[in-house]
């Protein structure tokens, strides 16, 4: 059997694959397609979002899950319609921010604005994609090997050379 190997491959590669009958290359189509959120007005909400969750779990330590949720559709529709479209075109990001063990994490949080912060960076023209992929690896990968390390686990990720 083949070595098989998860890659990325371009547009132009996937093409050129597709040529070949014995490959079958599948496709993804999206039924919605949307603009892209200019990432600084991305960032202003999901901080305005963030911050008004936070205040909430403060404000209300022994709420539950559901109450949580609640306290976070709310917070979005009081941010009216801009919110409401943000909200359901990011669920994950925003579940990510509106979930009180997230919220209050500041480790976890930080490596959000990280994200959000290099996306900014690519769509004004200051890093390529690969180099903010390259940032956000160096840049979160020692926290996960420091929780390991805090944690007494021991990682089963192994480093290989060439």
């Amino acid at each position: 059997m083949q070595d098989a190997r998860a890659t990325q491959l371009t547009a132009e590669q996937l093409e050129e694959l597709s040529q070949d009958p014995k490959n079958k290359v599948l496709r993804e189509t999206h039924e919605t397609e949307h603009e892209p959120w200019d990432p600084s007005q991305l960032d202003q909400m999901l901080r305005a979002l963030h911050g008004a969750f936070v205040a909430h779990a403060v404000a209300t330590p022994a709420a539950t899950i559901d109450e949580d949720e609640s306290a976070a559709v709310r917070i979005v529709r009081a941010g009216g319609p801009e919110m409401i479209k943000m909200a359901q075109q990011h669920p994950s990001l925003v579940g990510k921010i509106t979930t009180r063990s997230s919220a209050l994490d500041a480790k976890q949080m930080t490596m959000v604005w990280l994200m959000v912060q290099l996306r900014c960076s690519v769509a004004d023209g200051a890093m390529s994609a690969e180099d903010a992929q390259r940032d956000l690896v160096a840049k979160t990968l020692p926290h996960f090997f420091d929780g390991a390390k805090k944690s007494g686990k021991q990682s089963s990720a192994t480093a290989t050379t060439k």
